[in-house]
This record gives structure tokens, C-alpha cells and sequence, in this order.
């Protein structure tokens, strides 16, 4: 004879299943989230560097031009002298790689050409 007890109450191996309005949405959102950055850590990282880029992009073009506004009226008389000798001492070197880069010779023949020097001629702000 079979053991006693309602028939049906054999656990089974799935256990019991709980309902899903039971559990807080976020934190099963955030917990696949994690479970997907854990399998995936560069496209995590890529993506997390295109949000920062995104970010910035999208709070430079709201106030980009309030921020220029607000330079040009207080600090432009004040910071532009020591903005030009800046852009002076470094306009040459990125004059020249990026004709350099323009040559599109080869990366061994471009990074031996890297230091040569070269003229270039800078414009003026």
C-alpha cells in the first residue's frame, strides 16, 4: 500500500514557485543587470563610456552656449592671455600629427615619421 498522506504532496525538485508581483521590480532589474555585467564586462565598460559621451554631449548642447556666454562676459579678458600662450606652445604638435596622419603612409612609416620634425605653420586665435 502506498504511503499515507493527500495524494499530491510530494515535494517536488522545482520548489515552489513564487508569484513575480510578489518581488520588487527594481531589484530583479538590477539583479539581471548585474548578472549582465558580470558575463560582459567590456561591452559593460563601452557602454558605460558611450553614456558618460552621451551625457556630455547632451549637457553641452543645452548649455554651451549660456557656459560660452558667461566666459566671454566675465573671464575671457582675465583667462585669454594665458589661453593663447597655452594653445601656442601645443598647436604646432597637433598641427603636424594631424598632417601626419594625413599622409596615411602605414603605421610603421607614420610612427617612424613621429619624430621628425617638420614646419607647419599655426593660425592665430
Amino acid at each position: 500500500m502506498p504511503a499515507g498522506g493527500p495524494r499530491g504532496s510530494r515535494p517536488t525538485a522545482r520548489g515552489k514557485k513564487r508569484g513575480g508581483r510578489s518581488e520588487d521590480p527594481l531589484a530583479r532589474l538590477t539583479r539581471k543587470l548585474d548578472k549582465w555585467i558580470d558575463k560582459n564586462p567590456v561591452l559593460s565598460g563601452l557602454l558605460s563610456v558611450s553614456v558618460v559621451f552621451l551625457l556630455l554631449f547632451l549637457f553641452w548642447q543645452i548649455f554651451g552656449t549660456v557656459l560660452r556666454t558667461v566666459y566671454d562676459t566675465y573671464l575671457k579678458q582675465y583667462a585669454d592671455p594665458y589661453v593663447k600662450r597655452v594653445v601656442n606652445f601645443c598647436a604646432p604638435h597637433f598641427v603636424a600629427l594631424k598632417d601626419l596622419l594625413g599622409e596615411k603612409r602605414g603605421f610603421v612609416e607614420t610612427a617612424r615619421r613621429m619624430f621628425v620634425p617638420r614646419d607647419v605653420g599655426v593660425k592665430e586665435l
